[in-house]
């Protein structure tokens, strides 16, 4: 039982840790490609399905490209923080498609109407 608080206490350390590797790498984004990125997230259909490597696609052909592989995850947890995107299900998944990742699966988003 005197493990318990620990544990949580070790999950609360990561998530602090974690949050703030985000905000540094945000940090180092330009204002303008994070306007884009959130435009490009908020002017997605509410209801909208789909992995954040979709996103990061439809953003690339766009010509918006992240200053850091980091950065897009950074984009996608500010998006989930803010309510604009939640994920479908803690289990529903589909694979990556991307070559480097392909082998991988991600989380199924939903596009939400908060704004």
């Amino acid at each position: 039982m005197a493990s318990q608080p620990h544990i949580r206490l070790a999950t609360i350390n990561g998530e602090i840790a974690r949050d703030e590797a985000i905000d540094q790498v945000l940090a180092a984004a330009s204002p303008a490609w994070k306007r884009a990125l959130r435009d490009l997230i908020y002017n997605l259909p509410e209801g909208w399905e789909g992995i954040f490597e979709q996103i990061r696609f439809m953003a690339e052909a766009q010509g918006i490209r992240a200053h850091t592989p980091e950065a897009w995850g950074g984009i996608a947890q500010t998006a989930l923080r803010n309510k604009a995107l939640r994920y479908k299900s803690p289990i529903v998944e589909q694979r990556m498609t991307g070559s480097r990742s392909h082998a991988r699966t991600s989380k199924v988003m939903v596009r939400t109407g908060h704004i």
